[in-house]
């Protein structure tokens, strides 16, 4: 019996609710505000039905058709006079937490501000600096005549022009941080360079402009000198520095290179007199069991 009850009750709501929600249209059409208040009351009246067509609480509907039925009231009363705030009329729909999703009822209302300053921040992670071990050896000061165990011969690499010494996987971070570098360097030089070709036409254009007036109207420039010789000598600065590192790499890689065919030898060497060394000693063992028989 109480589910016949029930459903009644919605069936009424809902019919109660289009009769309010049709008093409070017409009502506000006859209030003595502008077309665009108008429009904006029958939009704030429409979103306010809107958010509460889920409500199934008998309780909070008989409360929320209370509300409205105060909202109309205050709209019949200041329909004979101005209005001053549009806010107002609907004062008591809009400031009541039915309006709201029940789950939002108890909490407060915030601001965006202070939405925005509970966010969590985003925190950019930086790697930290990579520096080798203070006991590592100098890769140059390769090869060493006396090792501890097998000799392992490094395998030179070239990494976009910059030759280095791979002796295991993975990459140390230390020579990755190094290689990334020294690219980022020479890359900004030749945008350097790319730039001051630009700037260097356009100062030429100002010299043949300059050379014009002073040929064809006698006008004399007071600054001496030329516009493309700053970055002209920009320039070629710019192309010393990255032939200086193009031979620095050169001879990096020749000297490398010298160390990788070192090391080669070296553990050609060790192999023939670890091999000799087993040899004397088996002959050894040999000569020691026919003794012993």
């Amino acid at each position: 019996m109480s589910e016949i009850h029930d459903s009644e009750f919605v069936i009424n709501h809902l019919q109660q609710r289009l009769a309010l929600y049709r008093s409070l249209v017409q009502r506000s059409s006859q209030l003595r505000i502008g077309e665009n208040q108008q429009h904006a009351l029958r939009q704030l009246i429409k979103n306010v039905f809107r958010k509460n067509r889920k409500i199934q609480s008998p309780s909070k509907i008989v409360e929320a058709l209370n509300l409205g039925y105060q909202s109309l009231e205050t709209l019949r009363r200041v329909s004979s006079r101005p209005v001053q705030r549009v806010s107002e009329l609907l004062e008591p729909l809009t400031g009541t937490t039915l309006l709201r999703k029940e789950e939002d009822s108890s909490h407060p209302p915030h601001s965006r501000l202070s939405v925005e300053a509970t966010k969590p921040r985003k925190t950019t992670l930086v790697a930290p600096i990579v520096w080798p071990r203070p006991d590592t050896p100098l890769v140059l000061s390769r090869p060493f005549l006396s090792i501890s165990g097998k000799r392992h011969i490094p395998k030179l690499v070239n990494t976009n022009g910059i030759p280095h010494l791979r002796f295991k996987r993975p990459q140390s971070p230390f020579l990755s941080r190094i290689i990334r570098n020294k690219i980022r360097q020479r890359e900004k030089r030749f945008d350097r360079s790319h730039l001051l070709k630009a700037e260097i036409a356009m100062a030429r254009a100002e010299d043949k402009w300059d050379s014009i007036l002073r040929h064809t109207c006698g006008i004399e420039d007071d600054n001496s000198g030329l516009w493309d010789k700053e970055p002209v000598s920009a320039l070629q600065e710019v192309r010393a520095k990255i032939q200086a590192s193009h031979l620095k790499n050169t001879a990096l890689g020749r000297t490398m290179y010298n160390i990788v065919e070192m090391e080669k030898a070296l553990a050609e060497i060790e192999q023939r007199n670890m091999v000799g060394d087993i040899v004397s000693e088996l002959a050894n063992r040999k000569v020691l069991s026919i003794g012993c028989a």
